[in-house]
């Protein structure tokens, strides 16, 4: 497997992004009182349809922005594969996704409501999802749901229609079918941003289909998932593909899920499919492609996810450890800014002209901390789990500090990816 340094380097169309720091919330803004929280801006994402049809999936440079912005309303369709085939995962955040179909299902867009606004980017999501269900049959049976205007729409269709016939698939009603729901939601609104939902080759599947068994039969039919998704991805002009499907076979062969769990599960790895079928997602599947859905939508890094008591991962019954591995996953699988956070450890006075910011790296790579435009300070790198204090200079009439830069330092690239940056007290108040 490449190198994460290499898979840095496969990303060298990453645009220099510097990183602007926003304003406090409104809350602490008025008040100046001590937690006011401060954040990076990344892209706007209503450029997005400028790629237009022919985008060919993942790789494009457009997969470098954001498909939303806080508060958008993102419709999820699919079957049991979107919501959720066991417990805990089936009611997950039910009470913050709109279930068009009233079953009370939160299911994976649940997870990602919750790793969205854990992120910075809280989303109003609402679900059609019919267990067993095409796309083209929510076309056909839920009409109306499509009439609306909504930002983005994300779709998983049939799980195995997108394979080759010669192991039971449809390439021309796996086509048809996406290529339809696309025109539809289009047509509704033509700034409606679309995703499709890259579904996964599981154990069951695999001998059904097949292809054999074990860690290179998964392999072997995610390759014809992969290329189907980014065959359509490319002919119909989808904005993104989320790739979910991908992102298992990752995990198994990285060492951080069992790809042969019916034997039993290797200690320190996680079980993606359910033990009921070896198809469905488990929690730990269900949570990995919140992850990668939740990636794809924000532009954010999921390596800066909670992992710990309180989190989405332990709600959904994941160890820290467990969690950790998925979410890095996750960031190898989608185009990610690096997962660094910063945060200003001295109360500004208004008289203050510099700030100490202490910069913590969650990824796998070294990262070079640069203030950009600032002569004279040190750019220090920062190995992975590790963290250093920067001197940051105060804008002196906005009252923040300079906006932070990283880039990989393993690869020499100068590239900049944004930084989340918090502060701990009152940047303006005294």
């Amino acid at each position: 497997m490449p190198t994460a340094s290499a898979r840095r380097r496969a990303l060298a169309v990453l645009a220099a992004v510097v990183a602007s720091v926003l304003t406090a919330t409104p809350a602490t803004a008025a008040t100046g009182s001590d937690g006011a929280r401060l954040g990076v801006s990344t892209f706007d994402p209503r450029p997005q349809d400028a790629a237009g049809p022919g985008a060919p999936g993942i790789q494009d440079s457009a997969q470098l922005a954001p498909v939303v912005r806080a508060g958008d309303r993102v419709l999820f369709v699919g079957n049991s594969f979107t919501q959720g085939f066991e417990e805990p995962t089936v009611s997950y955040g039910s009470g913050t996704v709109d279930d068009l179909n009233d079953s009370g299902t939160g299911g994976v867009p649940g997870i990602v409501s919750r790793l969205s606004a854990d992120l910075g980017v809280p989303l109003d999501i609402s679900l059609e999802a019919v267990g067993g269900q095409s796309l083209q049959w929510h076309l056909e049976n839920r009409p109306h749901v499509f009439d609306e205007p909504w930002d983005a729409v994300v779709a998983q269709e049939f799980s195995l229609s997108a394979l080759p016939a010669a192991h039971g698939g449809s390439s021309a009603s796996f086509h048809a079918a996406a290529r339809t729901m696309h025109d539809r939601v289009r047509a509704a609104s033509s700034a409606t941003r679309t995703v499709l939902f890259e579904t996964w080759a599981s154990p069951t599947s695999v001998r059904l289909q097949g292809y054999g068994e074990g860690p290179s039969a998964l392999r072997a039919m995610q390759d014809d998932l992969d290329a189907a998704y980014a065959d359509e991805a490319l002919t119909t002009g989808w904005t993104r593909t989320a790739p979910v499907g991908a992102a298992f076979v990752r995990a198994v062969e990285e060492g951080a899920a069992d790809g042969t769990p019916a034997d039993g599960v290797a200690p320190g790895t996680a079980r993606l499919w359910s033990a009921q079928d070896d198809r469905h997602a488990a929690a730990a599947g269900s949570y990995l492609a919140a992850a990668v859905l939740t990636a794809t939508l924000t532009h954010r890094n999921p390596q800066l996810l909670p992992v710990g008591p309180g989190s989405a991962a332990s709600e959904l019954g994941l160890d820290a450890r467990t969690a950790a591995a998925l979410n890095r996953v996750a960031a190898e699988s989608v185009p990610v800014p690096l997962a660094v956070d910063a945060v200003s450890r001295d109360v500004c006075s208004p008289r203050a002209s510099v700030v100490r910011v202490q910069v913590r790296n969650h990824d796998d790579v070294p990262v070079r901390v640069r203030v950009p435009g600032v002569r004279g300070i040190p750019n220090p790198v920062v190995q992975p789990d590790g963290e250093t204090v920067v001197a940051v200079p105060v804008n002196r009439r906005q009252r923040l500090p300079s906006p932070l830069s990283v880039s990989d330092a393993a690869d020499g690239r100068t590239d900049r990816t944004s930084v989340r940056i918090s502060a701990e007290g009152c940047l303006g108040g005294g």
